[in-house]
């Protein structure tokens, strides 16, 4: 791991690394996703405490597009070695970053949910239950209501980092192999 893809929500004061403890060469960049000088967002989301559920994702999409393209440009052009994202919870930016990617690179819908599923949170699963829904059907729905490719590339997001962030998930193809 040579970068750390720190996700951020401009407002808020949170967690800095202490990077004495990082090994030598390790990066981390931070990268803020959200804006809660929205105060629409804030109160749909935030004071609701649907904030840590997948609910709040197409909505988040739709209104930060550039900044999600931001994440992915900088994942695109980090230095050669593996790169983690995170957030403290790892949830909720997490979440959005890690759908956006995974779509980027064909995993389907289904994967991507059953990829999120991996990660059990209790308290989310109660506040989604008590509106009649859950985190595979937000997802599905969110996933359903966007092409990623062309979001990110109405964003801002170059056809260069685009190729180059696809290029870091997946192995070269070998022209020769029969």
């Amino acid at each position: 791991m040579r970068t750390i893809l720190s996700l951020r929500t401009q407002g808020k004061t949170e967690f800095e690394f202490d990077m004495r403890v990082l090994p030598f060469g390790v990066e981390v960049v931070s990268v803020a996703i959200e804006d809660l000088a929205d105060i629409e967002f804030v109160e749909k989301w935030v004071t609701t405490e649907l904030w840590c559920t997948p609910l709040y994702y197409q909505d988040a999409l739709m209104r930060w597009p550039k900044r999600h393209a931001d994440v992915v440009a900088t994942f695109a052009q980090a230095q050669t070695g593996g790169v983690l994202f995170h957030y403290r919870r790892g949830n909720d930016r997490t979440g959005i970053i890690a759908i956006v990617l995974l779509a980027l690179v064909g995993v389907s819908a289904e994967d991507i949910v059953s990829d999120y599923e991996l990660s059990p949170d209790p308290e989310r699963d109660v506040l989604l239950r008590a509106r009649d829904t859950s985190s595979r059907e937000a997802i599905l729905d969110t996933l359903a209501n966007i092409d990623v490719e062309t979001y990110l590339l109405e964003a801002g997001l170059s056809k260069s980092d685009l190729s180059t962030a696809r290029e870091r998930f997946l192995e070269p193809k070998n022209e020769n192999a029969a």
